[in-house]
């Protein structure tokens, strides 16, 4: 079963999470984390600037990061904490596989996740 996870929703909970987290850049999303103070779950913002493209463009990258997001809280791999997820060019040329693999090897890189079986193929 998939982890629940919450949005950010407010500019003031992105602006928390950029101000006092740790960051982590690829080539398809930048991604910040800070980590929970207290029991709170799983928070997820999804974000794509204006040089991405038009809404419609900016809308896919953002449904593409949400698909890969899923596929991680099905696996039982994210931390608690605050997740901003910042979508980047690539993400709307690459295919799936592989941007699900950079997004993984994000989260690893920087032990914000738990490995698993699944995912214990990706390499540092």
């Amino acid at each position: 079963m998939a982890v629940p996870y919450e949005t950010l929703k407010k500019r003031s909970q992105f602006v928390r999470v950029a101000r006092k987290g740790d960051r982590c850049f690829s080539t398809v999303c930048s991604i910040q984390f800070l980590k929970a103070q207290e029991e709170q779950g799983v928070r997820i913002g999804f974000t794509a600037t204006k040089r991405l493209g038009n809404a419609v463009i900016r809308n896919f990258a953002k449904r593409r990061m949400r698909s890969y997001i899923l596929d991680l809280l099905k696996k039982n791999v994210l931390t608690q904490g605050d997740y901003v997820l910042i979508a980047q060019k690539d993400i709307l040329d690459l295919p799936y596989d592989q941007v699900s693999e950079q997004i993984t090897h994000s989260f690893h890189k920087k032990k914000w996740g738990r490995l698993t079986g699944n995912s214990s193929s990706v390499t540092e």
